[in-house]
């Protein structure tokens, strides 16, 4: 069996920023494909193990991805996927059999939000935006940060023209559509989230300028991908030599094939951090969730817990996350909220730390950015232990005595 890297279209993730569709979460799947990923190790074993399940089971293979036995097969005809899920599992060459859940975009208050705000070609606005105060950016950082880090962001793709974008940006890789970049186009009947993976890049470049941007496109421009799409994104990130991911989205459910995807990536010394979502709930999203990743929610200009914003004793962090301005799709600037504008606050901290310390370990780099935080339980006492370490704080972090 040939290794190839085909993709499915049309396949959704929960994108965490509010940012929505129309339709609320469904536990839905895609349909006629199950995720499988075969027990053994052994490299010269793996393939043989993968035929002799799609024969015995009257299957194929429909994505292969470069992870070691983890493929989507093709539900046989006659057979549901559920019922396949089940078959595959009573196969003891098999370690894991799952759905590829489909998702949809988060909703606020039962409402989609779906539109940037505040559009314009004020840069001036981006640059000098109260969010950089609000996390102690010092001039000198914000100039010169971040060179040599390069920042994977896994979203809607990037606009490589726009001014803040161009000579940061890297190639890249589209999952959605495998033969096109990674550009942040309309490709969906109604292409609500078109701009959003722009919105993310712009934050990570507004905090750490020199930091190298590389575009991993997993959601089509309504935000919907795969959990195997996501899989490909981080596999690719990390071949790339990409030393932090950032995920603004999430779904509420998780997966097995999914946690050892992001095990492997932080013993790997790669950074994880991902969106805590914006259902006002006591619950994480995941891959927020998972213990691997740095979890962040949102607080207002007044570090306030975002009305919107998710909260949990197991969350990690909080950055701005409202009315946050960014680089836009068309070319000029907008203004965003949700979790997935939080999110790219920390992965582009990360990114100073690692230039600036660049023979450190990365749980000493982690340890920084966890406490060097400021606790905002006191300004918040209805969310007491619920709101992690706190606010970053990027000259505090940046000192190195934490």
């Amino acid at each position: 069996m040939q290794s190839r890297w085909l993709r499915l279209l049309g396949i959704g993730v929960l994108l965490s920023g509010v940012f929505g569709a129309t339709s609320a979460y469904a536990d839905d799947h895609v349909k006629g494909y199950v995720l499988m990923r075969v027990d053994t190790d052994v490299e010269n074993e793996v393939e043989n193990e993968i035929d002799g399940v799609c024969k015995d089971h009257k299957s194929s293979v429909a994505v292969q991805t470069a992870k070691q036995g983890l493929v989507t097969l093709i539900t046989p005809n006659g057979k549901s996927d559920d019922d396949f899920v089940i078959e595959l599992r009573g196969d003891k060459r098999v370690r894991y059999a799952e759905l590829d859940k489909l998702h949809s975009l988060p909703l606020v208050s039962g409402k989609p939000f779906h539109f940037p705000f505040d559009r314009g070609n004020n840069s001036g606005k981006y640059n000098s935006q109260n969010a950089k105060a609000q996390v102690n950016l010092s001039s000198s950082l914000s100039k010169t940060g971040g060179a040599g880090v390069q920042v994977a962001v896994l979203d809607t793709g990037i606009t490589f023209s726009h001014p803040v974008l161009k000579g940061v940006a890297l190639a890249g890789a589209n999952f959605v559509s495998q033969s096109l970049t990674p550009k942040d186009i309309a490709d969906t009947p109604a292409s609500l989230a078109v701009g959003h993976g722009t919105m993310v890049s712009g934050v990570v470049a507004l905090i750490a300028p020199k930091a190298k941007i590389l575009p991993v496109r997993v959601l089509n421009a309504d935000g919907t991908g795969s959990t195997m799409s996501i899989i490909q994104g981080i596999e690719y990130a990390i071949q790339q030599g990409a030393q932090v991911i950032n995920m603004s989205f999430g779904t509420n459910l998780s997966s097995d094939i999914m946690d050892e995807v992001l095990e492997e990536a932080a013993d790997k010394g790669v950074i994880l951090v991902a969106a805590a979502g914006n259902e006002a709930s006591d619950k994480l999203l995941y891959p927020a969730s998972h213990s691997a990743t740095l979890s962040v929610g949102s607080v207002d200009a007044s570090n306030k817990k975002s009305v919107f914003s998710n909260y949990n004793k197991k969350l990690i962090l909080l950055a701005p996350g409202e009315n946050i301005q960014s680089a836009f799709s068309d070319g000029a600037y907008a203004g965003g909220s949700g979790t997935s504008f939080s999110t790219p606050f920390v992965s582009a901290l990360a990114a100073l730390l690692l230039s600036k310390y660049p023979n450190k370990p990365i749980d000493w780099i982690k340890d920084q950015i966890r406490e060097s935080a400021k606790p905002l339980d006191k300004s918040n006492p209805n969310y007491k232990g619920k709101l992690g370490r706190g606010l970053i704080d990027i000259q505090n972090a940046m000192s190195g005595n934490h």
